[in-house]
């Protein structure tokens, strides 16, 4: 299925303080599709200790199946021996818990 028009990307709300930094956003680039849907994306960045939280919300009619990709650099490699799993880079090692659900959200616990 083609582009016919670009979608529409808006900040739904913000949120920057000492200890952490909140947006949310949506866009409308799967409303082209027979099953549309608005992808609306929350990204929570507590600062102490350091930690990502990301949430995406993805309304539908009915059930629908999702793939999400995370594009991580060259040489990173997924470690599924541990709950949450570890995505190893190489800067840093991170734990991505991914829960499935009417949300789905992704944590990213950043050690050094």
């Amino acid at each position: 299925m083609a582009w016919d028009t670009f979608p529409t990307s808006i900040i739904k709300d913000c949120y920057f303080s000492e200890h952490m930094d909140i947006i949310s956003a949506e866009h409308n680039g799967y409303s082209r599709l027979p099953s549309a849907t608005t992808h609306q994306r929350t990204v929570i960045f507590a600062k102490h200790p350091t930690y990502y939280l990301v949430v995406d919300h993805l309304p539908a009619a009915s059930d629908q199946a999702y793939a999400l990709y995370f594009h991580f650099p060259p040489a990173t490699s997924l470690s599924t021996e541990s709950t949450p799993h570890a995505v190893i880079t190489p800067a840093r090692k991170l734990f991505l818990d991914v829960r499935c659900k009417c949300v789905i959200d992704y944590l990213f616990k950043i050690t050094q």
